[in-house]
């Protein structure tokens, strides 16, 4: 199989691919997101449920603190039913993109197409379990390394800090933690491209679990210095729009509140929600045409994604 050397240039032209792409099929898109997280609101009640039925919520009990054991239990199922239920939700969401870019005809719906396939299913399953052990290891073999280089005694003040929610402690931390820090976020920024490249191509083609996770990191091996170009640039770049955006969208929200408190808060959660809607498309569009640039066998989309016309956004 070839796995493709691209460019810093390359990686940003797919993410413009995925915003045009999302533009495309808007509607299709935003329903599709809809759905998610009407999906990802009843898990999540049912989860809570689960979570507040088992404690005990009388004083004394709350004040000696939760039981955690249960806890520990009641998190080990959650992720052993999210390990079971969300990469057919994944897959099909990266489905949805490829029928998509590709001009086919897709609804909503496509998301839960995969569910229907035990085959696939059952592929992604053992794909995920094989990510999580590989996630797990090299974080594990990272933290190693910086409690050998004196470090680990930062990282619990870090978290003792973060806790009590004292900023001061948190700026006190040596510049070396901080170097540490980061390597955190970026190594887990690129386990993540590992894994969602390897989601992808076992979604997309007949590769096995272990294949397609031996070509993910194959393939973000082979373009790490285009990878972390893109990723630095991007970092900053959204870091500045963030700041940028978000003063903006604070200064709307204050003089909204001048007018009336329940005016500010309703264009709160409109925008918040807007931003959940449109989080899903863009993420999983940009890890559709990375799989496509760096492992699928078309020729990557570089300037143009394709053309849709989006009417069809339920079946």
């Amino acid at each position: 199989m070839e796995i493709k050397k691209v460019s810093v240039s390359d990686v940003f032209s797919w993410l413009n691919a995925s915003f045009r792409l999302v533009g495309n099929n808007l509607r299709t898109f935003i329903f599709a997101s809809l759905l998610s997280l009407v999906l990802i609101i009843v898990i999540g009640a049912i989860f809570g449920m689960a979570l507040f039925g088992s404690m005990d919520l009388t004083p004394d009990a709350l004040a000696v603190g939760p039981d955690l054991q249960k806890l520990i239990i009641l998190y080990a199922v959650a992720i052993l039913f999210g390990l079971l239920l969300m990469p057919p939700f994944i897959a099909g969401w990266i489905k949805l993109c490829q029928k998509l870019a590709n001009n086919q005809s897709a609804g909503a719906t496509e998301i839960f197409q995969p569910y229907s396939d035990a085959a696939i299913w059952k592929k992604l399953i053992i794909y995920g379990l094989l990510g999580m052990i590989l996630y797990i290891a090299v974080l594990a073999v990272f933290m190693l390394i910086c409690s050998f280089l004196g470090l680990g005694q930062d990282m619990q003040s870090f978290m003792m800090a973060q806790m009590g929610g004292d900023p001061g402690a948190v700026m006190q931390l040596p510049a070396s933690f901080w170097f540490a820090y980061a390597g955190i976020i970026l190594l887990g920024n690129f386990l993540q491209l590992m894994f969602l490249l390897g989601f992808s191509q076992a979604t997309l083609t007949e590769s096995s679990a272990v294949d397609s996770l031996k070509y993910a990191i194959a393939g973000v091996m082979k373009n790490l210095l285009s990878l972390i170009g893109f990723t630095l640039i991007f970092l900053v770049v959204a870091i500045v729009a963030v700041l940028l955006i978000g003063l903006a969208i604070g200064l709307l929200l204050m003089l909204l509140g001048f007018i009336h408190q329940a005016l500010a808060v309703t264009a709160g959660i409109i925008l918040y929600a807007a931003l959940l809607l449109i989080i899903y498309p863009v993420m999983f569009s940009f890890t559709y045409f990375l799989w496509k640039g760096i492992l699928g066998k078309d020729e990557a989309i570089k300037d143009e994604p394709a053309i849709t016309t989006d009417t069809a956004f339920l079946v």
